[in-house]
């Protein structure tokens, strides 16, 4: 990565920065995806982003970035990059019926 293609963008009250690309990656439609680090622990914070883990300090706050991460992703079809889940790869969000639903998962 050079300096060059680092950006940084605002996503509500949270900085969003672009620092690695993933040309090719997961196939020639996809171009976005988001690390979500420690804001996921389980498969079933996603299909219930209210559902917090013991590392959430606060349980509220937690729930809403959750929610809006999901959303955007769900939104602009960002592959969500897990760093918790089992396996490496990331996989697809989507709504449906007001919920959040798992798609496929891509391994890498």
């Amino acid at each position: 990565m050079n300096n060059e293609s680092a950006q940084s963008t605002g996503v509500g009250d949270v900085e969003v920065i672009r620092i690695v690309e993933w040309t090719g990656a997961f196939g020639p439609a996809r171009e976005l995806s988001v690390f979500v680090g420690d804001l996921l622990h389980s498969p079933v914070q996603i299909l219930d982003p209210t559902c917090n883990s013991c590392f959430c300090l606060d349980a509220a706050q937690a729930a809403a970035t959750r929610r809006r991460i999901l959303e955007r992703a769900a939104d602009e079809r960002e592959l969500v990059v897990p760093a918790h889940f089992a396996g490496p790869g990331a996989v697809e969000v989507s709504r449906r019926d007001g919920s959040f639903t798992l798609g496929r998962r891509e391994r890498w």
